[in-house]
């Protein structure tokens, strides 16, 4: 059964390969991730505390869904604002 995670280390390589697949179909949303994985998960767990959200940005939480095979299929970021 699917299921909503954090991000988390823990499934580093499989968010990798959701966010490889989005670039070759041409969606760099995930780029930050491609490049300094850490800096991707640092910025999520950022966002999601008011006092640390950048100026202009609304604090929010970025959720993972894990197919039945470990795959993370999509993310989503839900506004809390």
């Amino acid at each position: 059964m699917a299921k909503l995670l954090d991000p988390s280390r823990d499934k580093r390589e499989a968010f990798l390969r959701m966010a490889q697949d989005w670039l070759e179909h041409g969606n760099d949303r995930y780029r930050l991730a491609l490049e300094d994985f850490d800096a991707y998960l640092a910025r999520a767990h950022r966002f999601s505390d008011a006092a640390q959200t950048p100026a202009g940005w609304v604090p929010g939480i970025e959720l993972w869904l894990e197919d039945d095979a470990g795959e993370i299929v999509p993310a989503c970021a839900c506004d809390s604002g």
